[in-house]
């Protein structure tokens, strides 16, 4: 890959890779290190004719399992913690001004690890079901099937 589809696929794609680093770590400096680590990679290895933009979100999220299979800690999936999304100095905060979102983006974080990434990297990364499918390593219509769900288990919150 040259320099310059790099500078492109970096001003197309910083931003919103930045925010899925940063929904995974929950730390503004790690998520940092994952994209430019994610670009670094992108310069040395990826080929011309690939998705970049899939690319990079499937090295973010193997650069993260990989950090946590280092630091040997586990998540448990009901330990998330969510006030930083109340935070007004938050950078989520910017982004989620409406109520009926912001509770939304709460619900999606208490729900399991997979269903959430689903969730987000449709949601907010506005990715295909194909290629959700191919980072996570499950089929296309796995993947719709648990959008399904996790929207229905939201429509019951909501009442």
């Amino acid at each position: 890959m040259n320099s310059s589809d790099l500078e492109i696929a970096y001003r197309n794609y910083s931003k919103s890779l930045y925010l899925y680093a940063f929904s995974l770590t929950k730390s503004e400096a790690d998520a940092k290190d994952l994209v430019s680590e994610a670009y670094l990679r992108a310069f040395t290895v990826l080929e011309d004719n690939e998705n970049i933009y899939a690319w990079l979100v499937r090295v973010v999220r193997n650069l993260w399992i990989d950090s946590l299979r280092k630091k040997k800690h586990l998540l448990d999936e009901g330990q998330y913690a969510i006030e930083w999304i109340e935070d007004p100095s938050d950078v989520f905060e910017k982004i989620i001004k409406h109520d009926r979102v912001k509770w939304l983006y709460q619900e999606i974080y208490k729900l399991e690890r997979k269903e959430r990434e689903i969730m987000l990297m449709s949601l907010t990364m506005d990715l295909k079901d194909e290629e959700i499918a191919n980072i996570m390593h499950l089929t296309t219509e796995n993947v719709r099937v648990i959008r399904y769900r996790v929207k229905n288990k939201l429509k019951e919150r909501i009442k």
